[in-house]
């Protein structure tokens, strides 16, 4: 799909920054297979048309639903840290993004937001309290928080925050105490 507003030279210029940026991860790989797959799955996130997960990646990439399996395994896969790959994100956003700067200091920018999910048994679930005021939406919900960090890039007129890191951050005590329980028990 080309967008018609854009000459082709815009286009091979964003595809070629893409591939510069994306080949600074190979390093935090262990096979060559899961940099493909980071590769794959990395583009078609940035296409889907939609917010289905892989079902989307896989639509929208047109590739055979047989790779379905290979991709859901790519994220247990030991071939590659979570760490590895944001510590490389660090680096490339300070290497390729001009970062806006106030004085000496760049800006930070740090949100949370609060999930509310159905399941009771997913991992993290935890009771929440609500701080709206809204009088129509219960005192506590069951979800999860979550809290991200950005960097500003860009000029004072024309800002834009980079992500650099979200998280899960409430409930993973109690979640890292039933899985500590489970495997005990598992072993006796």
């Amino acid at each position: 799909m080309s967008l018609p507003y854009f000459s082709v030279v815009y286009h091979t210029i964003m595809l070629n920054f893409i591939d510069k940026v994306l080949c600074h991860f190979e390093s935090c790989f262990s096979r060559k297979a899961s940099f493909c797959w980071f590769i794959t799955i990395t583009v078609g996130l940035m296409l889907r048309s939609d917010k289905l997960g892989i079902t989307s990646v896989i639509r929208d990439l047109a590739l055979a639903p047989g790779c379905y399996p290979s991709m859901i395994h790519f994220f247990r896969s030991s071939a590659w840290s979570l760490e590895s790959i944001r510590s490389r994100w660090f680096s490339a956003v300070k290497e390729h993004s001009p970062l806006y700067k106030e004085g000496n200091f760049h800006i930070l920018v740090g949100d949370g937001v609060k999930q509310s999910k159905e399941g009771r048994r997913i991992p993290g679930v935890k009771k929440l309290f609500q701080e709206s005021e809204n009088s129509a939406k219960p005192e506590y919900i069951h979800g999860h928080m979550f809290g991200g960090l950005g960097i500003l890039a860009g000029t004072a007129r024309n800002w834009a925050c980079i992500p650099l890191s979200i998280r899960l951050h409430d409930g993973l005590q109690a979640a890292r105490a039933w899985n500590g329980a489970a495997v005990s028990g598992a072993s006796l």
